[in-house]
């Protein structure tokens, strides 16, 4: 069956670029473009979008900020933000291993106790960890953090979260007792 055109003539591409980006449009046919048909509908893809989309779904959620739900096993690991209080939940089960990037001027002001700070002795246990382990970073408010939370991952950590909101949302969250500064 050929592929049904939008209105205009243009057809559904589906795009994924080398960081896993994702792109859905309308556009002509290319010559090097590949047909897929999924569940009754035909989608083009260049050859190396149509790489990395094996296995891929997509879905479409309704309501409110509804839009595209993409699936796809072949991307690579993501920092995932975690909430202070699913944060909070995972190191009440032992479940994550936390590491504080701030200062230690930072750290004198405010803690959270279960954290480790990310100094010299830090990071060798840090390097240390098995790579599946999880593990948890924060800083004031999360975007240090997450800086560092991103270069795990480029050392091969597959299980790697950073505080949404830092420490300044554990306080709000979860201990108020944590001075906000």
């Amino acid at each position: 069956m050929p592929p049904r055109p939008a209105p205009g003539g243009d057809l559904l591409h589906f795009q994924i670029d080398a960081q896993f980006q994702y792109d859905m449009f309308f556009a002509p046919r290319e010559a090097s473009d590949i047909e897929v048909q999924a569940s009754g509908l035909t989608v083009l893809l260049d050859q190396a979008s149509l790489k990395r989309a094996n296995g891929t779904s997509i879905d479409f959620v309704e309501g409110s900020g509804g839009g595209f739900k993409i699936e796809n096993p072949n991307e690579p690991p993501r920092v995932k933000a975690l909430s202070a209080t699913e944060l909070k939940a995972l190191l009440d089960r032992g479940e994550v291993t936390l590491f504080d990037v701030r200062t230690e001027q930072e750290r004198a002001i405010a803690k959270i106790a279960a954290a480790r700070a990310l100094d010299a002795a830090g990071q060798a246990q840090l390097m240390s960890l098995d790579k599946n382990s999880p593990i948890a970073f924060f800083c004031h408010h999360g975007g240090r953090s997450q800086m560092a939370a991103e270069q795990l991952l480029r050392e091969g950590f597959k299980k790697v979260y950073n505080l949404k909101g830092g420490i300044d949302a554990w306080s709000t969250a979860v201990d108020p007792s944590v001075p906000r500064y």
